[in-house]
């Protein structure tokens, strides 16, 4: 039988993989497979790849080809209104959760496509300033309410997982965690 969950040790892995293989292509098309579990289609530069991120599970790439829903949900919707044709900028564990930030597009034009893989799990869709335009499921989390309208807070700095990113990518994720922490 095969694993559950994604440890620690196996995020740290697989963003570090997912950087090599999916960083620099374009979304261009998303499907979901269920409520949890969507494909996204990477392509450029002559390769084509496809990612699962199922909420609260896993991320990966497959080449492996799934049945999918003839039409797409309202959260594959949005997703695609947002983020297909748009590059792939950056990956990044936050700190030391098993979170993961899939950055698409550049500066003011970002978005983020945060997905958690613990507990329940979610995948949420932010703006640039990280301020939530969609996500699986609302909750609260601490002391903030995760929901539409609201800024996602991190439980952590994203500056302690950016050594493994470049320079100018920490920078950016600092004063992104920045402004998200004092909104």
């Amino acid at each position: 039988m095969g694993k559950g969950r994604m440890t620690l040790l196996d995020v740290q892995a697989i963003v570090k993989e997912l950087r090599k293989s999916i960083v620099g292509l374009r979304a261009q098309n998303i499907y979901h497979l269920n409520q949890r579990t969507y494909i996204f289609k990477m392509q450029g530069g002559g390769k084509k790849v496809q990612v699962i991120l199922e909420s609260g599970i896993r991320i990966h790439t497959t080449k492996y080809s799934r049945p999918k829903e003839s039409m797409p949900n309202s959260f594959a919707t949005k997703l695609r209104k947002h983020i297909r044709g748009v590059r792939l900028e950056r990956i990044q564990q936050i700190g030391t959760d098993r979170v993961i930030d899939l950055q698409f597009g550049s500066e003011d034009r970002a978005h983020h496509v945060i997905l958690e893989l613990y507990s329940q799990g979610n995948i949420i869709l932010t703006d640039a300033k990280y301020k939530i335009l969609m996500l699986l499921r609302s909750h609260d989390k601490g002391v903030s309410h995760v929901t539409v309208g609201k800024t996602f807070q991190f439980s952590t700095l994203a500056t302690t997982s950016s050594s493994s990113s470049s320079s100018s990518s920490s920078s950016s994720s600092s004063s992104s965690s920045s402004s998200s922490s004092s909104s």
